[in-house]
């Protein structure tokens, strides 16, 4: 998204640009599926069927929300902290910025995270995480060694 608008953009990217066009193609998406429900709960007699497809309209609608929310909230940003004009301002976000964002977020109260998945597909992203981890740490590893051999 970013590179396509930079692409239109020689003077820079334009997030306004990136922002809105994320939320017309989330949009695109989301809005057939919302109508299909509409003519759906419009079509149907019973009123069992009725409340069951107006159910997943209202879990449709809450999705859409949820995106239009999360496009506005889009920043770009670039952990060394480089210039990203979009014609004569820097529209990129700080590190410090970043961090003040993370810090001023509320906290998640559920007590966990359920995430349906097979007891094979958890095992397969628990070896995942283990292994970026250890590299994680060869990479820091070698650094301190690094470090260590030029005196610092």
């Amino acid at each position: 998204m970013l590179l396509k608008c930079k692409l239109q953009q020689e003077d820079g990217i334009d997030l306004d640009v990136a922002k809105s066009d994320l939320m017309d193609i989330l949009v695109k998406q989301i809005d057939p599926k919302i109508k299909q429900r509409e003519e759906m709960v419009a079509a149907e007699g019973e009123v069992t069927e009725n409340f069951e497809k107006s159910a997943q309209l209202e879990e449709l609608l809450k999705k859409k929300e949820f995106l239009i929310k999360f496009t506005s909230k889009l920043i770009i940003f670039d952990p060394m902290d480089r210039a990203i004009p979009n014609e004569e301002e820097n529209c990129a976000t700080t590190q410090q910025e970043f961090n003040d964002i993370i810090d001023k977020m509320e906290p998640s109260t559920n007590i966990m995270c359920n995430v349906p998945m097979s007891n094979e597909l958890h095992e397969k992203i628990q070896n995942q995480i283990q292994e970026e981890n250890k590299a994680c740490i060869a990479i820091t590893e070698s650094y301190v060694r690094n470090a260590k051999t030029h005196g610092a």
